[in-house]
């Protein structure tokens, strides 16, 4: 259809934690994303490659080139992924070509640490009678207390998915619910403080700063702002890409 209208079309496949460039930094938040630019037939093509900033075992400080294990399907189509499975950065250099891994940013530096929470024996917040955590909960809590010790850390609210560290970027902020509680750890499972994570901490995953004045008055609205937002950082790469095509 766009070949018909007289387009080219290019399409990328990357993680918002990997993308930055010099007037934006990356999102401490790791979220895999689809991009697509068209340009009218006969205008320069932009460069649509995401080039994180690596450290090379050998080479130094590099920029990563993608690389994909599999670029096109069966049927032809381009391929698209999560990096580490479907696709990888290698170092630049001919010469050396290893793999290499991008620089990241933690969601700890987006946390207010100092905030109470409650005991985690007390059951789930907003609730109007006493609703304890259920079982797998508790158990998501243990794997986090043995794995990270006194550090505090995040427990993922999440199908197949348990804690993580607050030294690498948040899984996916999402548009409905809060699935990241903050743990910081107590002798025992029941005296650790818990709490969800805030939506100024969400905001700041996807890269708006604090002064941003988001629409709407519930929770809800905003959260699903927050989470719907494609991160300021892609956005801001993305509309970068297509100016030699504009000049």
């Amino acid at each position: 259809m766009w070949d018909a209208m007289g387009y080219d079309g290019l399409i990328a496949s990357f993680d918002a934690a990997h993308i930055s460039d010099e007037d934006t930094e990356t999102a401490p938040q790791h979220r895999n994303r689809i991009v697509f630019v068209f340009v009218k037939k006969g205008l320069p093509l932009p460069g649509l490659h995401p080039r994180p900033a690596c450290l090379c075992p050998q080479c130094g400080p590099v920029e990563g080139v993608q690389a994909w294990a599999k670029r096109f399907d069966k049927s032809g189509a381009r391929k698209v992924g999560i990096y580490g499975k479907q696709y990888k950065y290698l170092c630049p250099h001919a010469r050396c070509h290893r793999t290499v891994e991008p620089a990241t940013r933690p969601i700890r530096d987006h946390i207010d640490l100092t905030l109470p929470g409650r005991q985690f024996r007390d059951g789930r917040a907003n609730c109007k009678k006493f609703t304890p955590y259920v079982p797998e909960t508790r158990r998501k809590v243990a794997i986090g207390l043995e794995r990270f010790g006194d550090e505090a850390f995040l427990v993922i609210l999440r199908n197949h998915c348990t804690v993580q560290s607050l030294d690498e970027p948040i899984g996916a902020i999402t548009a409905e619910g809060n699935h990241h509680m903050l743990v910081k750890p107590g002798r025992t499972i029941d005296d650790c403080e818990v709490q969800m994570i805030s939506l100024k901490t969400k905001a700041r995953a996807q890269q708006f700063p604090d002064t941003h004045a988001f629409q709407g008055t519930t929770a809800s609205d905003l959260t699903r702002q927050v989470g719907n937002a494609v991160p300021v950082n892609v956005a801001y790469w993305l509309t970068q890409q297509p100016q030699p095509s504009l000049n």
